[in-house]
């Protein structure tokens, strides 16, 4: 036979052989907020130059097949092909069956356990008996003999109590052995869909290739979330950033390095385009269809893409722009199961400029509210997400973190501080009437609120105090600020609010059992003859 021959045979007969089953490792995952992008690692052997056939799987069902890629990593290897079939695992050897094999051992050497304590009570038992037949020595004496038999009564009572308390738990635990072996047969039992990808591989040289697969999947999210904890003298305030990782997906993600991003591979890159709109006759033939496809959505596309969705609603899907993407790597290798838990791993503590302050409204609340003024300096932007509140280790409630760049600012609520008591009182309230020679009429209203820290306080606070001034939406009523004591501030953020909002705002620091005192008021002039009325939402 010659060489040639011989080497068309040996390829004829590798073309007909089964594909070769390959395992494959998970690697790294990336969950996006909608979906989760699975990388897998693979090596094929080779011991000849040639085409290879190689099946790796079981895959979850929900792995997009259109996502799916295979990359060289290493070897002279060229992937011919990709082919994706539907098959069913049963008995699949995964991490939850070898989990239930392992709860089904630790149940039966327990049972093992007891039963051997059994036996040893049993053996008590016995010792026992054989002593109840040694009573005769003392029948001559009895004394002793009442001694003896209350001795063996103490002891066999309390080894029938040993006994019903041994069985109990021999009992519970046959039951438990039972439940785990019911598990476990149900996971071997198992049948689930699952895809299998068939790789078609050409080696140019013998030897040992590596591969990477990755493919996206549904059922998978993210959420961030945040910690803030409040120390329990109130003087400090630090934030974490968590999230939260939920999966469904058929497969557990177990060791593996794990990547958040904030991208929506879901959506398209390229911004809308404009519709063409018109109005036409109804039609009634397939030639007359076609021409309005083309002229509808260009050349080129034909009546069935409009109608099937195939071309132009998979472009309609993906008219959305990207905005900026955050990455957030999770520290060493995790797990996450398939399944309805939610998985919470802590991101890092954030680089915070945090300014505790009291938060005073005299005229709506006797409370003081403790408020954290935060500045944020990370490189990274904060994603919106909830914040749980903690003083010490009691949760007080939660809040919302909206977006923040590098050097943004927000003030996070801590709720009300118990060192902090707000007296308001009303010191002036009544309407003027115009004297001989005028016509204007004036309401005229003064407040005063005493702002006092318990001296139980473990140091001096800040304080900043709002009040919002009535304006008037009619050019013939006049109101004026009056009885401002101390004066409020006047910086370009206070001077912006009390003009836009008219709310005028104090700051002071406060010492332990020290009280503060504000007065405000207002003056409204008007006509004699109109009636103003003071609205407040």
């Amino acid at each position: 036979m010659t060489g040639s021959l011989w080497s068309c045979l040996l390829l004829l007969s590798a073309q007909g052989a089964a594909p070769q089953p390959v395992d494959s490792r998970l690697e790294m995952v990336t969950v996006f907020p909608e979906k989760a992008l699975v990388q897998r690692v693979f090596e094929v052997s080779s011991d000849r130059v040639g085409e290879l056939e190689v099946v790796v799987g079981p895959l979850p069902v929900l792995a997009e097949r259109d996502s799916m890629q295979v990359r060289v990593l290493s070897g002279e290897v060229e992937v011919q092909g990709l082919e994706i079939e539907l098959a069913t695992a049963a008995g699949a050897e995964d991490p939850r069956t070898r989990e239930a094999r392992t709860l089904l051992q630790e149940a039966q050497d327990a049972a093992r356990a007891i039963k051997t304590e059994l036996a040893g009570l049993e053996a008590r038992q016995e010792v026992l008996q054989a002593l109840i037949g040694s009573a005769q020595a003392y029948a001559e004496d009895a004394e002793r003999l009442d001694g003896f038999m209350a001795m063996i009564a103490e002891r066999s009572m309390a080894l029938d109590r040993e006994r019903a308390e041994i069985e109990a738990r021999r009992a519970v635990q046959d039951e438990l052995v039972e439940q785990r072996q019911r598990e476990l047969a149900a996971r071997i039992s198992e049948a689930r869909p699952v895809q299998n990808l068939v790789l078609p591989l050409r080696f140019a040289a013998p030897g040992t290739a590596q591969f990477r697969l990755l493919y996206l999947v549904s059922n998978a999210s993210w959420e961030p979330s945040y910690e803030i904890r409040v120390a329990t003298d109130l003087t400090g305030v630090a934030m974490s950033q968590v999230a939260r990782v939920r999966q469904s997906t058929g497969e557990d993600w177990e060791s593996v390095e794990l990547l958040l991003s904030t991208s929506m591979p879901s959506r398209g890159l390229s911004a809308p385009e404009l519709p063409r709109r018109f109005y036409q006759l109804p039609f009634t033939s397939s030639p007359e269809l076609d021409g309005l496809a083309a002229e509808a959505f260009g050349a080129g596309v034909d009546a069935a893409s409009v109608a099937g969705g195939s071309g132009a609603a998979s472009s309609r899907r993906n008219r959305t722009s990207s905005g900026v993407v955050a990455l957030f790597p999770v520290s060493g290798t995790r797990s996450v199961r398939s399944g309805p838990e939610v998985a919470r791993f802590e991101l890092a503590s954030l680089p915070l400029d945090v300014r505790p302050e009291r938060y005073v409204v005299p005229s709506i609340s006797d409370q003081g509210w403790l408020r954290a003024a935060i500045r944020y300096n990370g490189e990274k932007p904060l994603i919106p997400g909830r914040g749980r509140v903690y003083l010490g280790g009691d949760l007080l409630g939660e809040t919302q973190i909206p977006l923040m760049q590098s050097g943004d600012r927000t003030t996070v609520s801590l709720g009300p501080d118990p060192t902090l008591q707000v007296r308001f009182q009303t010191v002036l309230d009544e309407r003027r009437e115009p004297g001989i020679l005028s016509s204007t009429a004036r309401i005229v209203r003064g407040y005063q609120a005493d702002i006092r820290l318990d001296p139980s306080a473990n140091a001096a606070v800040q304080i900043l105090v709002e009040e919002r001034f009535p304006r008037s939406r009619d050019e013939r009523v006049n109101v004026k600020p009056t009885r401002l004591n101390p004066a409020p501030l006047d910086d370009e953020q206070a001077r912006a609010l009390r003009e836009q909002q008219g709310i005028y705002r104090w700051s002071f620091e406060l010492a332990p059992g020290a009280t503060r005192r504000i007065t405000w008021g207002y003056e409204a002039s008007f006509d004699e003859d109109l009636d103003p009325v003071l609205i407040e939402r």
